[in-house]
């Protein structure tokens, strides 16, 4: 089944989007004007390529991790992604008091998909490597490397509770308990 992209249709698969995001009507209708704004091929799916040209994301240090998240399947990369699914990553970027609250931007989801960002090997945890790689694209060569090793060395120890090395989900958690997720994973649509 389609997206019918003239403003204001409404259709099942809409109803649907909307009852799993939790996005009103008017904000899907904004996401259906963007996603056809990215579709470049009008064929109703997005690829990476339609993303990287974006001017918003080519400037953002963590914009094809983001992409590479949008993409990942259950079992393997997507090549593509339907406008339902384009809404069902942005839902985590909801707040999570909202009125038609979804599961999907619960704190717990925000902080899974925060996570997954930093696992840059898709391992299940954020080792020294993978921070230090999150690290880089972020900083880049604005803090020198030593300075940089040390900075991984102390995030990883303060964080690593059970001194394996690496952070765990759990661990994960437990730091993040610190930081506001919703207020900072937040974008209004």
């Amino acid at each position: 089944m389609g997206i019918n992209h003239s403003k204001g249709t409404f259709t099942p698969e809409i109803a649907e989007i909307q009852r799993e995001t939790g996005f009103t009507l008017e904000q899907i209708f904004r996401l259906q004007k963007r996603f056809s704004t990215y579709d470049r091929d009008n064929d109703n799916f997005l690829r990476r390529d339609d993303f990287l040209v974006q001017p918003t994301l080519a400037t953002n240090p963590l914009s094809n991790s983001i992409i590479n998240l949008m993409f990942s399947g259950d079992d393997k990369p997507l090549d593509q992604i339907t406008f339902k699914q384009f809404t069902l990553v942005l839902s985590r970027f909801l707040p999570e008091n909202t009125q038609n609250c979804s599961h999907l931007n619960s704190s717990e989801e925000k902080l899974k998909f925060l996570f997954k960002l930093f696992d840059k090997d898709c391992d299940g945890y954020v080792s020294q490597g993978d921070l230090n790689s999150v690290l880089t694209m972020l900083i880049g060569s604005q803090v020198p490397v030593e300075q940089l090793d040390k900075i991984v060395d102390q995030t990883i120890g303060e964080a690593d509770s059970d001194q394996d090395g690496k952070v765990s989900f759990s661990e994960f958690s437990k730091i993040m308990a610190k930081v506001d997720i919703n207020k900072k994973m937040t974008l209004h649509f």
